[in-house]
């Protein structure tokens, strides 16, 4: 596995202060693991093992965000100046400032990243698995499946593709998306208790097609790209904050 794994720590230590605070806020500890197991509750499992499951999986994704494994290499050949920033710090202050920087040979990484993108595609999986094995199975495949190719033609709609940072979409567009297919296709099938649980897996699924691997080509030909991450690099990225906030809107506008 060597050479297989790229640990992305956010380079800005103001920004590393603030997702190691993340860790530390005791809302963010009942609110999105006690949603998440109340959408498993309604796919069967009891309260305690739902919770069980999703602060399991808050956990991994907060321990493993910078964790990203590589999946393919692929060489560069062009020489080109490419746009970058740097930081001069006054008075303790970090002023950005642009410069240009040669990029020659060397290689591009095509990377997953296990908080970001692998865990909560395990979420999304396993809530997908249960409601396959429930007696409304085929009734649930249609409002997620329907969904899920919503919220990818919105994501690739609305994502842009930023030089240096990679796929970049607006944080509430997908959620929404997701909420409001999700509630209005499962109230017309009658399995309301479903929509949590699709709206989740459907931004998920979504996000991760029609935003990253959609765009993956565009990135590619970024000449500035040293890593491609799929599910961020080093900080949670729209496919996690896309399910979670998902869920939260299903159940706010749940009648």
């Amino acid at each position: 596995m060597a050479g297989r794994v790229v640990l992305s720590i956010p380079s800005h230590p103001l920004i590393l202060l603030l997702f190691i605070s993340i860790a530390f806020l005791p809302f963010l500890w009942l609110w999105i693991p006690g949603l998440m197991a109340l959408a498993f509750k309604s796919l069967g499992l009891s309260l305690k093992q739902g919770f069980a499951l999703a602060c399991s999986m808050f956990i991994l994704s907060l321990a493993l965000s910078f964790v990203n494994v590589v999946v393919k290499r692929l060489p560069r050949r062009s020489l080109q100046l490419v746009p970058d920033i740097g930081y001069v710090y006054v008075f303790g202050y970090p002023f950005p400032v642009p410069r240009l920087r040669v990029v020659s040979g060397g290689e591009v990484l095509i990377a997953v990243n296990l908080g970001g993108a692998v865990i909560p595609l395990a979420a999304a999986s396993t809530m997908t698995a249960l409601m396959l094995l429930g007696p409304k199975a085929l009734l649930a495949m249609a409002p997620l499946s329907a969904t899920s190719l919503i919220v990818a033609l919105i994501s690739y709609a609305s994502s842009r593709v930023v030089p240096g940072l990679g796929v970049a979409v607006p944080t509430l567009i997908p959620p929404v998306a997701s909420a409001l297919t999700s509630l209005a296709s499962c109230l017309a099938l009658g399995i309301v208790h479903f929509a949590p649980a699709v709206a989740y897996a459907a931004a998920v699924y979504g996000t991760i097609v029609g935003a990253d691997l959609a765009n993956l080509a565009k990135c590619l030909r970024d000449p500035s790209a040293s890593m491609i991450s799929i599910g961020g690099a080093g900080t949670f990225d729209g496919i996690y904050l896309s399910g979670v906030a998902a869920l939260l809107l299903t159940f706010l506008l749940t009648p």
